[in-house]
């Protein structure tokens, strides 16, 4: 199976033209590097790079799947971005339920400082009675 780890190699590798290179990029080392393409090139069952000296040039498989990590990538970025925005509450939604007194009296005043110190989360709120 290619794992996230794999899909942000493959991409280094196949930019930079180098496994070299794509271990500065993704701080690993280059050994680790060749391991990750050789077990992505095992599971799919063909070569993703032509290997020519130093130089890494992809294959017409390593082009088809390069263009697809493009995608894949680009959709698990704004998921991480989401899920971070809800850890520093820059986003997300904020659900609330209260009893009348607590919702009439109690909550307006801190909801009221609560938007304006996270702006991004937006609201729902339900009075109980």
């Amino acid at each position: 199976m290619i794992n996230l780890d794999q899909l942000r190699i493959f991409p280094a590798v196949a930019q930079s033209h180098s496994f070299t290179r794509a271990a500065e990029i993704v701080h690993l080392t280059q050994p680790g590097i060749s391991k990750h393409i050789k077990q992505m090139e095992e599971y799919l069952g063909v070569a993703l790079f032509d290997r020519a000296g130093k130089k890494a040039t992809l294959t017409e498989a390593g082009t088809i799947l390069f263009e697809a990590t493009q995608g894949v990538m680009a959709i698990v970025d704004v998921a991480e971005q989401r899920i971070n925005d809800l850890k520093g509450l820059r986003g997300g939604r904020l659900r609330l339920g209260s009893s009348f007194p607590v919702g009439v009296y109690i909550l307006p005043r801190v909801l009221s400082k609560f938007r304006k110190r996270y702006p991004e989360v937006r609201g729902y709120s339900r009075n109980h009675g």
